[in-house]
């Protein structure tokens, strides 16, 4: 069996940990910070996640939160101008829809279900 070391427990490192794991690889993972830690932690970033990197939890059925988190359809952006008028203002609706889930919880449950 081949053995892998992940360094980072993100989106990205605990994906592809989790993903291996499922797959019958010996993971380790490696991370600055425990899941109470992350979970009582600061706001890492933006939280909001796209169709396409849903649907990548959704494969590996890691999508705890999907039917709990409300569903985002659309978007809209507006810039001030300097005269305080909008320089910029449109709203657009996604192909499909987008998610936010506070990323403290997403890391820390995910962190947990790692063996």
């Amino acid at each position: 069996m081949r053995k892998i070391l992940i360094v980072g427990a993100g989106q990205s490192g605990l994906q592809l940990a989790l993903g291996l794991q499922s797959r019958g690889y010996e993971v380790t993972l490696m991370s600055n910070r425990t899941a109470d830690e992350i979970r009582s932690g600061r706001v890492m970033s933006t939280q909001c996640m796209f169709h396409t990197a849903l649907q990548h939890e959704r494969d590996y059925q890691l999508n705890f939160w999907e039917s709990q988190a409300p569903k985002i359809e659309g978007l809209g952006v507006s810039v001030a101008a300097p005269d305080s008028s909008r320089a910029i203002d449109w709203v657009g609706k996604l192909d499909g829809y987008a998610q936010s889930v506070d990323q403290r919880v997403k890391m820390a449950g995910w962190m947990e279900t790692f063996a």
